[in-house]
């Protein structure tokens, strides 16, 4: 399944940025209009996928699993969205709420990259709501009024936002119950998802289609999810989280050849996968010994047990310097989660044999005798298994 943005979509989001000093028509824009009017993969179940429920599902909200893992994963703010801006989002067209004004994020501040600390990562701050600043008078017959009153109001929300940045250091990544807008990036100068004001964090939840996903197709794909049979509304609603939130990340730039995803299987790891599978890194090669020893102990002694689930998919990240492990988030063993270099075939079969192998008398303390080598290690271009 694919979607493509509207002609007048595009049109919109283009001015909008050219009016900020964002783009240039001359430069910018013949580098921005091939990616948005480029067909782009909505999260798509896997047939052959394991199946998955509701309840799987929910464990993965990052609201759900944050307070858990604090201090082994990135700071974050946490703000409840209410319908009026949930419907907002789902909206066509690109009009930002009054008093939001775009940013470029390259006047912001920018980090080189593995330039960050710990701090970045434990502890964190949640938002809590503001007041509602004075508004001003408008006038009804003055035509910049007029056009003014068509833009949706948001204040206190736009404020409990704005605050949430800053106390995050000025640099944020945004993302809802389970996904990020990592399909939007292009829209970025950076083609990243660093925000530095409301506006970037609206404009990019606005041109997302897997922030659509989260918001109407969460549970497509579970074996208890909505009943077509049921009523339009009954449907729609069971499509939907109970609660909608918007996470606000601390900012930093990962190299993408430290970012990993591990699978998970009654308690065993079973396999790990570069995250970035266009892309082959030979220093993984010399390294996969020690990123499987790591990434193991880093589950053995930090998630298992603690996360509600027994099979689950987890993305990690390796800070290179000191090689310690970072939580970046937690996904359903199927459904819409992507297996990236395995299959789940592999998966399943990876699992049995560690399954055959563990037949012995101390199984009941399986999953911390299994050896490294019989975890497969997926890399970029080709696998390896030792």
């Amino acid at each position: 399944m694919h979607a493509r943005l509207r002609p007048g979509t595009i049109l919109l989001i283009c001015t909008a940025l050219v009016e900020a000093n964002q783009l240039s028509w001359t430069k910018d824009i013949e580098r921005v209009l091939p990616a948005m009017t480029s067909t782009v993969d909505i999260k798509k179940a896997d047939p052959l996928a394991p199946k998955i429920f509701r309840k799987d599902v929910c464990a993965c909200q990052i609201q759900e699993w944050w307070p858990s893992f604090r201090p082994c994963t990135i700071k974050t703010a946490f703000i409840d969205l209410k319908e009026d801006f949930f419907e907002y989002l789902l909206q066509d067209g690109l009009v930002l709420p009054e008093g939001v004004e775009p940013v470029t994020a390259s006047s912001g501040r920018v980090k080189s990259k593995d330039d960050y600390s710990d701090s970045d990562f434990s502890s964190s701050s949640e938002s809590e709501q503001g007041s509602n600043p004075d508004e001003e008078q408008s006038d009804p017959n003055n035509p910049d009024d007029q056009e003014q009153a068509t833009r949706p109001k948001f204040g206190e929300l736009i404020d409990v936002i704005s605050k949430a940045i800053e106390d995050l250091g000025g640099e944020v990544f945004p993302k809802l119950n389970w996904s990020a807008p990592k399909d939007a990036t292009w829209i970025n100068v950076g083609e990243n998802l660093k925000c530095i004001s409301v506006a970037d964090v609206i404009i990019l939840l606005k041109s997302s289609d897997f922030a659509v996903h989260d918001l109407c197709h969460a549970f497509d794909a579970c074996a208890d999810g909505p009943n077509e049979s049921e009523t339009t509304v009954s449907v729609e609603n069971q499509r939907r989280p109970t609660k909608v939130v918007l996470a606000l990340r601390k900012w930093f730039d990962m190299k993408t050849s430290m970012e990993f995803r591990c699978f998970v299987k009654d308690e065993f790891l079973v396999g790990i996968s570069q995250r970035d599978c266009s892309s082959h890194y030979d220093f993984l090669l010399e390294w996969r010994s020690q990123i499987v020893s790591v990434m193991r102990e880093f589950y053995l002694n930090t998630i298992r047990g603690r996360f509600p689930l027994k099979t689950f998919v987890f993305d990690a990240y390796i800070r290179q310097r000191d090689w310690k492990v970072f939580l970046i988030d937690f996904n359903p063993y199927g459904g819409f989660t992507q297996p990236l270099l395995f299959s789940w075939k592999e998966l399943d079969e990876l699992h049995e044999s560690m399954r055959a192998d563990d037949a012995r008398p101390q199984g009941a303390n399986s999953a911390d005798q299994e050896p490294e080598d019989a975890i497969f290690f997926a890399l970029g271009m080709q696998n390896y298994d030792w």
